[in-house]
């Protein structure tokens, strides 16, 4: 039950009923009834709203509304909480968090420096009559912020306190899970997430599925949509434990096929894969044909293979073609490319480039970093 108290005069006060099975099962309709005591004053009533599920109070999926959170302390409507869809902006998550998918939607705040900084306004949650012996968990996808950047308080009695939250991993541009127990000596209470953005960490912050159920935390556990399972079934990894030089699967497997080291001796490549369409990277047999050269690199001789840049179509008189090698990450300050090359181009020297392509969301740099002509 939600009830007004001196604190909330003068200010709207979010409330919802949630009916048993029995009683929901049976033809009803609502009543609103209310007592006034004061000779002066008003009650008002507005935003109804009659839903076939309500969640916990205080939970929300963004996908239709706020659902009764709210901004607080806004300083300016340039730094307030407000709902997007996947890829809004170019450097938004792609996706939500409830379905994965573009189409979902979630809670984003940006920074405001120009002309003047602006603080971002807080993410407040309802009145929750009953907050003690509940888990208080939530989804937060950040750029260029830091986890220690967002403070998140609990409100009761009154007083703002700081609630320390744990976090799955500290990793950016994914939807990562955090959570927070509220202990049984809380009453009713708020509960506020107070972003801030230092001037070298100026992106966003987002937060989706919010959710608020009674009894204690589970364990966290890794639920960040795992990308690779090893051969034994029960390790499954994210992408930041695939390619990155440590062999997280007893067999290797997650380091196997990352293109660190290709010969094309197995008639494939190894992960490489070819980005122009008016020319192909072809896997050839030296002895085979009239393909040049006669022999390879690596078993000097007619059985080895390499692979060998074509064109499409023979119409075309010249053209670039990009051959690119999966994604490493962590790669030591030391690392090094090694490979060989070979032309006999006629009329001109060919240039080969090697680039270094860096992703960030989902925008990708390229940086030149050889030059063979």
């Amino acid at each position: 039950m939600s009830r007004f108290s001196a604190a909330d005069k003068g200010r709207w006060l979010a409330a919802q009923v949630r009916l048993s099975p029995s009683q929901a099962a049976r033809k009803h309709r609502f009543l609103l009834r209310t007592d006034i005591h004061s000779p002066a004053g008003v009650i008002a009533v507005d935003d109804l709203q009659i839903f076939n599920d309500c969640p916990e109070f205080g939970s929300c999926d963004f996908e239709d509304d706020f659902c009764m959170w709210e901004n607080g302390d806004v300083f300016s409507s340039h730094t307030s909480w407000e709902r997007h869809t996947g890829g809004y902006m170019y450097y938004d998550p792609d996706t939500d968090h409830t379905f994965g998918a573009a189409y979902g939607s979630y809670a984003i705040i940006y920074p405001q420096r120009l002309p003047t900084y602006q603080p971002p306004s807080k993410l407040v949650s309802p009145d929750i009559a009953n907050c003690g012996n509940a888990c208080f968990s939530f989804w937060m996808y950040r750029n260029g912020t830091q986890i220690h950047d967002m403070t998140v308080f609990v409100t009761s009695r009154g007083e703002d306190v700081v609630q320390e939250f744990n976090m799955l991993e500290d990793s950016e541009n994914v939807w990562a899970k955090g959570q927070l127990y509220l202990p049984k000596t809380v009453n009713s209470c708020q509960i506020k997430f107070a972003p801030s953005f230092p001037l070298i960490r100026n992106k966003f912050f987002a937060l989706d599925d919010l959710l608020f159920k009674r009894g204690p935390c589970s364990p966290l556990e890794d639920v960040h949509h795992p990308s690779f399972t090893c051969d034994d079934g029960d390790t499954h990894l994210t992408n930041d434990k695939i390619c990155n030089f440590v062999a997280d699967c007893k067999d290797r497997l997650d380091e196997i096929h990352c293109g660190l080291s290709c010969d094309f001796e197995n008639n494939n490549t190894c992960n490489w894969t070819r980005e122009d369409y008016q020319t192909r990277w072809a896997l050839r047999q030296a002895g085979s044909g009239d393909y040049e050269p006669k022999f390879d690199q690596t078993t000097m001789s007619e059985t080895g293979h390499y692979v060998r840049l074509e064109r499409t179509k023979v119409k075309i008189p010249s053209g670039s073609g990009r051959f690119l090698s999966p994604y490493v990450v962590n790669a030591a300050p030391s690392c090094r490319l090694v490979f060989w090359a070979y032309s006999d181009l006629q009329g001109g020297s060919p240039a080969i480039k090697v680039r270094m392509r860096s992703s960030s969301s989902r925008l990708d740099r390229d940086t030149t970093v050889l030059v063979m002509q």
